[in-house]
């Protein structure tokens, strides 16, 4: 009796699993189908489509998606699917380009894979798209895709600033995009030698000039020819390293005055004040201490 007893007692568990599994399942498609009635009880249009979005992402049900009667809202409601599912699949139903193309994209830097870029059609997305990849997988040679030249070069420069390496810089055709990717490496590395590669005078005592305040280093201001230049550099090393006998290298007299000026607000010393030769600027910076 007891193994007929042991055995009616596992029928019913079983019995009850599959029940109970059974019921889930309808519970579950009655909110679903209750969700959707109440899209479809609502008056304004532009509202139950919003709902049946709505629904259709949080049930993963591509079906509701077809209730909405909008194009463009059809097309939001299937590329929310397609990302809520991670199914690729179903990019190719929407209608609109640009929605498609960005639906493609989306998945091509989650999934880091490339090749699903060239199913987009429009070139400003496809571009977008290799650069998203090749951050997401670290792979600077997927930059070489990008058919648009600032783009590519942005796309250049954000590894060179990433790896700190001004050899990737050299790739880069824009000059006004290049020149500073030399100089926030440089000022990163605090290594002067990388302004070396800025062929323009101008821009190299500018990188000069940053890695000389990034390093506090006055030997690296003596490197710049611009007058002017040199003078700022030696303002910034100048409150870096608060050292007031700095500021009486610099020649221009106001750059002098705002490099005391600065040195007195840094070093919470109103006396410093007094070396001001301006005496509106003086004012001002005795004002600071009020």
């Amino acid at each position: 009796m007891d193994k007929y007893l042991v055995f009616g007692l596992i029928l019913v568990a079983v019995l009850s699993g599959c029940i109970r599994e059974e019921t889930e399942t309808t519970v579950n498609d009655t909110m679903e189908a209750a969700d959707a009635l109440n899209c479809s009880g609502m008056q304004d249009q532009n509202d139950k489509d919003k709902c049946y979005i709505s629904v259709a992402v949080r049930k993963e049900n591509l079906s509701v998606c077809d209730k909405i009667q909008d194009q463009d809202m059809r097309d939001r409601c299937y590329r929310g699917v397609a990302l809520a599912r991670h199914d690729l699949s179903i990019c190719d139903e929407i209608q609109d380009q640009d929605m498609r193309d960005r639906c493609y994209r989306q998945f091509a830097e989650e999934k880091k894979d490339p090749a699903i870029c060239d199913k987009i059609q429009g070139s400003r997305t496809k571009d977008y798209c290799w650069w998203d990849v090749a951050v997401a997988k670290e792979n600077l040679s997927i930059c070489d895709k990008i058919q648009k030249g600032d783009y590519r070069d942005r796309c250049y420069r954000w590894f060179a600033e990433e790896k700190k390496d001004p050899a990737i810089c050299d790739k880069i055709q824009d000059l006004i995009i290049r020149r500073p990717c030399y100089r926030q490496i440089a000022t990163a590395k605090q290594d002067p030698s990388v302004c070396d590669r800025i062929h323009e005078e101008e821009d190299k005592d500018r990188c000069y000039s940053c890695v000389a305040i990034a390093k506090e280093d006055l030997s690296v201001c003596n490197k710049i020819q611009d007058y002017g230049v040199k003078d700022i550099c030696y303002r910034g090393v100048a409150v870096a390293r608060q050292d007031l006998l700095i500021c009486n290298k610099i020649r221009c007299r106001n750059t002098k005055n705002s490099c005391y000026r600065m040195l007195a607000v840094k070093k919470e010393d109103p006396a410093i004040c007094d070396k001001i030769g301006d005496q509106d600027m003086k004012d001002e910076c005795y004002a600071q201490f009020e």
